[in-house]
């Protein structure tokens, strides 16, 4: 009874850890989409201006860049690393909303923001998807987590002797010495 219970709880701590795998992702593929639409704003004033300016995006910048003044210089930069992050957000956006179920994870891991990542992690709010994609992680959750628990519990498990119940003893005693009927 113990062994069962054991696994049953190991199981569903488990599930209900692997659960947040999806949640976790949600939450930051939302602050993802907030962040891709500001910087998207400031790309389109930027573009906006240079178009006023009779520029387009990669002349203006080169025109920053170009200026005999430091400040300008850094802007220029500055606007370019802007829009190369609007670019990667707005691609790594893309991947996670194209992957299937499991392959997200990965692609979530490997092309993660670390500071959006960072920032998401510190306002992280726990809770149980009841989406497909929670199910599934649950349910692997719960069995790898019981797998793993029960492989633990078999290699602490006491090897104990067998021996036979004193109330089998006694009945294979009667059974041996009982008169044996004869065959009329």
């Amino acid at each position: 009874m113990f062994r069962f219970t054991s696994l049953l709880i190991a199981g569903c701590v488990g599930a209900m850890i692997a659960s947040q795998a999806p949640e976790f992702m949600q939450q930051y593929k939302q602050r993802l989409g907030g962040a891709i639409d500001e910087l998207a704003t400031v790309v389109r004033h930027f573009d906006r201006d240079a178009n006023s300016a009779g520029m387009d995006r990669a002349s203006a910048i080169e025109r920053y860049t170009r200026s005999g003044d430091s400040f300008f210089v850094r802007r220029g930069t500055s606007m370019q690393t802007t829009i190369d992050r609007w670019h990667d957000m707005s691609d790594h956006w893309r991947s996670i909303s194209g992957a299937s179920i499991f392959s997200r994870l990965p692609v979530f891991i490997s092309g993660a923001d670390s500071q959006l990542l960072k920032r998401t992690w510190n306002t992280y709010k726990p809770a149980i998807p009841t989406t497909l994609e929670g199910l599934a992680y649950s349910a692997a959750g719960f069995l790898v987590s019981h797998t793993i628990f029960g492989v633990i519990l078999s290699l602490f498990r006491r090897r104990r002797p067998r021996y036979h119940a004193p109330r089998e003893r006694y009945a294979e005693d009667r059974i041996r010495s009982r008169p044996r009927e004869r065959a009329s």
